[in-house]
């Protein structure tokens, strides 16, 4: 996987964190709603005696994998801006933040950061060179790690 791809898909983790987080509310605000109005409730009633009981279980396992993927995703998260700030040129840091973490498009950072468009591909392409260097240098520190344990 080549620099580019690993930050595309990094670019997504944020929003697929917020819709997990989002869902999460959902599943409890629904589970809040599946309770019987008290006229309805029989005082004796045959039949299945736990929907509900089951219901819930069925969404707190659903929750609980909801929560593994989030941690998953928020390692890969915090890995990529680990990556971005070893960038030691501010604005080839700043671009790439705000491109893949803060999910801005190229629009949006020209007018942020007052720059022409050209110049904006111009830092983002020279900070993916810097990026991949970075990332090449860490693999070969994680080798050599390895060897000399």
């Amino acid at each position: 996987m080549d620099i580019k791809d690993y930050l595309k898909k990094c670019r997504s983790v944020s929003k697929e964190i917020a819709n997990k987080t989002e869902l999460i509310a959902t599943l409890r605000s629904e589970a809040g709603k599946m309770t019987k109005p008290l006229s309805y409730v029989k005082v004796q009633e045959s039949g299945d005696s736990r929907p509900m009981a089951d219901c819930v279980d069925e969404m707190t396992d659903l929750e609980q994998e909801i929560k593994k993927r989030q941690l998953s995703l928020v390692g890969l998260y915090k890995e990529m801006v680990y990556l971005i700030n070893k960038i030691p040129d501010q604005r080839q840091r700043l671009v790439l933040e705000k491109k893949y973490i803060c999910n801005k498009s190229i629009h949006e950072i020209c007018y942020e950061m007052d720059l022409s468009e050209r110049r904006v591909y111009d830092i983002q392409a020279e900070a993916l060179a810097e990026l991949t260097k970075i990332m090449n240098s860490e693999l070969d520190q994680m080798k050599y790690i390895k060897k000399t344990a």
